[in-house]
């Protein structure tokens, strides 16, 4: 199993992916929250709200 995070864009684009290998390893949690900062300042804030989705675990061979 491993851990994985997606940035999604306004137009359901992925613009950002992190996998994290094992299970036991934490996401660099702070790379994700520039690259999701610098999304948001630099486009358009869509009027629907913003969400977040988070996924247990992923399994992987």
């Amino acid at each position: 199993m491993s851990r994985a995070v997606f940035i999604v864009d306004a137009e359901d684009k992925i613009t950002y992916i992190q996998h994290v290998p094992e299970i036991t390893e934490e996401p660099d949690y702070a790379a994700v929250l520039v690259t999701a900062k610098n999304e948001i300042d630099t486009k358009e804030i869509p009027k629907r709200s913003l969400e977040m989705v988070s996924v247990g675990a992923i399994e992987t061979p």
